[in-house]
């Protein structure tokens, strides 16, 4: 489940082990100090005023008054998109988080670390056979991903049209947002 706040936005998902899996994303700059400390009252404050998101939290057993049943500690986290400024050098290859990470909106992530292995491993065994070509080959693979996974992003974020003038929103609808130059002279 995915829901959106003013601030950024709610992600839960039930685990295998029925457990309930939750997560606020949103930019560390602009989140008050408690929420970056962890703290779990004002985590459970800023879960109460979300609607579907909080009535899941409920339905699993977490009680906002008490904060009961929270089974393991907040963390902060980084959850950004970044990406290598070179992902191949001489003997080596980046591949999966080490050559880009991915927003977790997108869910790109999996996917593209399967299809960057998938590629990875071809240009390895290409590279193997004397074939050098492999390696600008797999960077323009990884080039035109990530591009095309950037414009993906924009398109997600672009829906979302309630708060425009919340700064996390407003941030995502700038023209500008998620677009990278990306270096071919690697």
């Amino acid at each position: 489940l995915v829901e959106a706040d003013p601030d950024g936005w709610w992600y839960s998902a039930l685990l295998a082990d029925g457990r309930l899996a939750v997560a606020f994303l949103g930019d560390g700059d602009l989140l008050e100090r408690p929420l970056l400390q962890a703290d779990p009252e004002a985590w459970r404050e800023r879960l109460s005023r979300t609607a579907a998101t909080r009535e899941r939290v409920e339905e699993h057993g977490y009680c906002l008054d008490t904060g009961s049943s929270l089974q393991a500690p907040l963390q902060v986290l980084p959850a950004e998109s970044s990406r290598l400024d070179s992902i191949t050098g001489e003997g080596w290859l980046a591949l999966g988080d080490a050559a880009a990470a991915y927003d977790p909106l997108s869910s790109h992530g999996v996917a593209s670390a399967m299809g960057s292995g998938f590629y990875g491993g071809n240009a390895i065994a290409d590279l193997l056979a004397g074939r050098d070509e492999a390696r600008l080959a797999y960077l323009d693979v990884l080039q035109n991903a990530y591009g095309t996974y950037l414009d993906m992003l924009r398109g997600h974020y672009a829906r979302e049209r309630r708060w425009p003038d919340a700064p996390f929103w407003r941030r995502r609808h700038d023209p500008l947002f998620a677009l990278e130059p990306i270096d071919s002279d690697q």
